[in-house]
């Protein structure tokens, strides 16, 4: 079969665009698979690692401030440098920049796997980040050039799955390999994935994907945008990291200096990061970016305080509480492929405006969820959430890269990436934020050791933190209905 796919990919010419006609179908199912093991790779180390904490405390003898450090460094770096990841693929070559990328992914992952004490793995995270932003900016502007207009939405929506499979498996993964074999071996198995892909990559994608025009590169903006989007994340990671009042000034001066520079700058250079009329005059692109803005901050946040919920207030194991929340995961993996197929034939504005309201609706039943019900009834809302994020997420992605000319195909896709990751961070901060206040100070950490007292003031602050999650999820279903026809503003893309 190999063999025989390599004769078809053979007879394509190969310096012909992805996004040509001519292009045979074997050779857009080489991309889509390439590309969806770079996006699935990404989420993967994201949430790998977690579970493997522990160990790694003990074998590195590492303090809690250096071990909050290993997951949080590496989120930091992938939302920093995403969209200028992707402006620099449009500007050098997609393909080339993706392989850069699978090959310092991979090569961080082997040196964190050898990794002799802490520093030398957070240095190592920060690598893998780099990596992973490379091939989250890059694989989905892959996919969107190589499948036309027409076919598009099915190609995304199995490129969003291999994502979601990535964060369905890493924790499942994650503790199946550190009890196996420790827990250097989260990091040694992505060597073969990413000498694999590699492999494939610029065997069968050379040739393909090069730029056709000769571009400047905005570097004032790209320093600016990372600076802004650096000293943001470590603000939202107060609560982990315990900046002193002096830090946290400095950072939040920084913050807002580099966005008031950033914004100017890009007003000012002739080819600039990201041009700021794709937020001003491209209706699709802007309310479909700020819908995705809207779901990330309920996402990740939300699955957080479940999982303490399932732990501490009704007593589930880890593993039993690992086991009920993949329900969503799952659910998303199986509706995000038959959505983005009903994206080439529907409307996005419908189908993300549906998945926008039956999200809300999850939402609510958790924030009315009441300890008289059965256990069981955790899973309802678990798979309405399923539900409304699988038929929301490839029709919107679909939208807004069909709202840019192919040019841009990688900035849009880098902008998407920063957005999921962003939102998910400040998501997680504000519903925690919500829960901190309204139970008693320093309390929570006593929550599993007198559950029964403490029990009412967190759900109090649970049930307050899905009213605000729902509310925002709410009014993504306005901002998604307000992008206006696709179709119609899709024809005037040059």
């Amino acid at each position: 079969m190999i063999k025989f796919i390599i004769k078809l990919i053979d007879r394509t010419p190969l310096n012909a665009g992805l996004s040509s006609s001519l292009l045979a179908d074997p050779k857009r199912v080489v991309v889509l698979i390439i590309a969806s093991i770079g996006v699935f790779m990404g989420p993967l180390d994201s949430s790998i690692v977690n579970v493997a904490l522990p160990s790694i405390a003990e074998s590195l003898n590492a303090s809690l401030g250096y071990l909050i450090l290993i997951p949080t460094i590496y989120l930091i770096v992938l939302a920093s440098l995403q969209t200028t990841f992707g402006r620099l693929a449009d500007v050098k070559g997609r393909v080339r920049v993706f392989n850069i990328g699978v090959g310092v992914f991979t090569t961080a992952s082997l040196l964190a796997g050898l990794s002799q004490d802490i520093l030398q793995l957070i240095l190592f995270r920060v690598m893998q980040g780099v990596g992973a932003a490379i091939m989250g900016a890059t694989a989905t502007a892959l996919v969107a050039e190589a499948y036309p207009p027409s076919r598009r939405g099915a190609a995304i929506g199995i490129n969003t799955m291999a994502a979601y499979a990535g964060l369905t498996l890493g924790p499942v993964l994650g503790g199946f390999l550190t009890q196996l074999f420790g827990w250097r071996s989260i990091f040694l198995v992505n060597i073969p994935i990413g000498v694999v892909t590699l492999l494939l990559s610029t065997y069968w994608l050379r040739g393909l994907g090069v730029k056709t025009v000769r571009r400047g590169f905005d570097l004032v903006g790209s320093s600016t945008l990372t600076v802004f989007l650096v000293s943001l994340l470590l603000i939202l990671s107060q609560s982990d990291l315990q900046f002193n009042t002096i830090q946290l000034t400095t950072l939040s001066a920084l913050c807002i200096s580099s966005l008031s520079t950033f914004i100017y700058a890009e007003r000012k250079v002739s080819e600039p990061l990201i041009d700021l009329r794709l937020f001003t005059s491209n209706r699709l692109f802007s309310a479909g970016n700020i819908t995705a803005l809207l779901n990330y901050l309920t996402t990740a946040g939300s699955m957080l305080l479940i999982s303490i919920h399932l732990q501490f207030i009704l007593g589930y194991s880890p593993s039993e509480a690992g086991l009920i929340l993949l329900t969503q995961p799952l659910v998303m993996v199986i509706v995000a492929p038959i959505a983005g197929w009903l994206s080439d034939h529907i409307d996005a504005r419908v189908l993300s405006s549906i998945g926008m309201v039956i999200r809300t609706a999850g939402l609510l039943l958790l924030a009315f969820y009441s300890e008289a019900l059965s256990r069981s009834f955790i899973i309802i809302p678990l798979l309405t959430l399923g539900l409304g994020n699988g038929l929301f997420s490839s029709p919107n992605i679909n939208s807004i890269l069909s709202s840019v000319p192919k040019e841009k195909y990688g900035l849009a896709s880098g902008i998407i990436s920063t957005i999921r990751t962003m939102g998910q961070s400040i998501g997680i901060a504000i519903m925690g934020s919500i829960v901190s206040f309204v139970m008693p100070p320093g309390t929570f950490l006593k929550l599993s050791e007198d559950a029964v007292e403490l029990a009412a003031f967190f759900l109090s602050g649970v049930r307050m933190a899905f009213l605000a999650a729902s509310v925002l999820s709410g009014l993504g279903i306005f901002t998604s209905l307000a992008r206006g026809s696709e179709h119609k503003q899709s024809s005037s893309v040059s």
